[in-house]
């Protein structure tokens, strides 16, 4: 009987013993199934984390992968905005101010369409708008199907375009002073101390015997025969001898200045021509467009032809002191070249674009881009090289969290209970890479609101 009941025994304590390895067995799990909800809170906190620092959104449809959004595809920071460009772009319901947009990359047809909302909310919040731009057809057209009073101006051969009178209505003393101003911005004419009484005394002239004062008919008149032309205006009673004698004042008091005032008129006539076409064609009227809230679009070329470009800055500076306000849009043209183009825009409601908006149109000077990019809504097309570097920087960097897991044993061979602690991991990583900006697609943009990044289609 002993040995039966040792037997009993035996038998019961082994199946206790496996009974208590079961138990161990479900606690076991038990706590790993718990640790891997801990695993998942814990990298969906960090995730929420990363993408409140980050705030980088993209449209569905877009391959996050394809563009390296993200380092780690397992640990992904970036979230869907189910909206298009131009909607994300346009200004909400009430909204009074025409927001700022500047666009680097892309085609002319992609920088137009992006121009779009600036110009749409112009011409809803009753704004006229003035357009400066290189050769942009597509520009053109944007415009002139969304504003009816519109005046191109043009070297490009289109019966609709205009003839820049540029002094059409004015006076004596507007029209010497951007003639002036000009003449001083001129690097290789020398502005004498005559010159300014000479053109006026020019201008004057022009406009009592003619009626207009254009700048081909003012470079074709020959200033030696300016006190003639004078003498035998009075005698025959188009003007009277106070007029007379202000004309023979100044002509006299800047005789000394008709070289250099000779030389740069006919320089400006030829490249005013080039750009801006001739008096026979039809004639531009700014300050209806203005009045009217239309566009006036002018197509400076590559922004060569300097005596000209810089005539015409002066004619819209002096618009502005005088107190007339419009709207500023400025495409592919070379701001750096021109100082004065600066003091146009400066503290005016303006857009700007170019196809590589930080090289090209501000020269590589960092200053000149930051003040031209502060504040406002910036339109990104593909880029590379140095340009895509910089706009990354701009763009600016972002704290990234990470869980980082670290696993620790206890118990013995038989006996392994594996637990897991946690900590933060933070990296500052760029918020755009260059590498993403050098593969987007055509027609892809990443626009950068306030804070916000959204990465879609234009």
């Amino acid at each position: 009987m002993g040995l039966i009941d040792n037997t009993v025994d035996t038998a019961f304590d082994t199946a206790a013993k496996v009974a208590v390895g079961v138990g161990k067995a479900a606690i076991s799990l038990t706590g790993k199934i718990i640790s891997d909800i801990q695993v998942r809170s814990k990298y969906k906190k960090a995730s929420r984390a990363s993408e409140q620092n980050r705030s980088v959104f993209i449209s569905p449809g877009i391959d996050k992968q394809a563009l390296l959004l993200n380092d780690d595809p397992d640990y992904d920071d970036v979230s869907i905005k189910d909206i298009s460009g131009i909607d994300y772009l346009r200004c909400d319901g009430g909204c009074t101010e025409t927001e700022k947009l500047i666009i680097s990359g892309g085609s002319d047809l992609e920088r137009a369409r992006a121009f779009m909302p600036f110009i749409s909310s112009s011409h809803d919040n009753n704004i006229p708008i003035v357009v400066i731009h290189n050769e942009n057809r597509e520009l053109e057209k944007f415009i002139g199907s969304e504003i009816k009073k519109c005046e191109v101006i043009s070297s490009y051969p289109d019966p609709n375009n205009y003839y820049y009178h540029i002094f059409g209505g004015m006076n004596v003393n507007d029209i010497v002073y951007i003639i002036f101003e000009s003449m001083k911005e001129s690097e290789d004419t020398d502005t004498e101390e005559g010159s300014e009484p000479l053109i006026r005394s020019l201008v004057m002239l022009t406009l009592m015997k003619e009626g207009t004062v254009t700048v081909h008919n003012i470079a074709a008149f020959s200033l030696d025969q300016i006190e003639n032309e004078a003498d035998r205006l009075y005698k025959a009673k188009f003007i009277d001898n106070h007029e007379r004698d202000e004309i023979i004042r100044n002509y006299k008091a800047g005789s000394s200045a008709k070289d250099s005032l000779r030389i740069f008129l006919s320089k400006l006539k030829l490249e005013f021509e080039a750009l801006f076409g001739k008096p026979s064609g039809r004639k531009s009227n700014i300050k209806s467009v203005i009045n009217q809230a239309g566009a006036f679009v002018i197509d400076t070329g590559r922004g060569n032809y300097r005596r000209a470009v810089n005539l015409m800055l002066k004619h819209f500076t002096l618009m502005q002191l005088q107190g007339r306000e419009f709207n500023i849009l400025i495409d592919n043209f070379p701001v750096y070249k021109f100082p004065v183009a600066m003091d146009f825009i400066r503290g005016r409601n303006y857009s700007a674009g170019h196809k590589d908006f930080i090289n090209l149109l501000c020269g590589g000077d960092d200053d000149l881009f930051s003040e031209l990019a502060d504040g406002g809504t910036a339109i990104l097309f593909r880029h590379k090289g140095d340009s895509s570097r910089k706009w990354s920087e701009y763009l600016g960097n972002y704290l990234k969290i990470k869980p980082k897991s670290n696993i620790t044993q206890s118990g013995f061979i038989f006996n392994f209970q594996p637990s897991k602690s946690f900590e933060s991991e933070e990296l500052e990583k760029p918020r755009i890479s260059p590498a993403t900006l050098s593969r987007l697609p055509a027609g892809i943009a990443c626009i950068s609101r306030e804070h916000e990044i959204l990465i879609t289609q234009i």
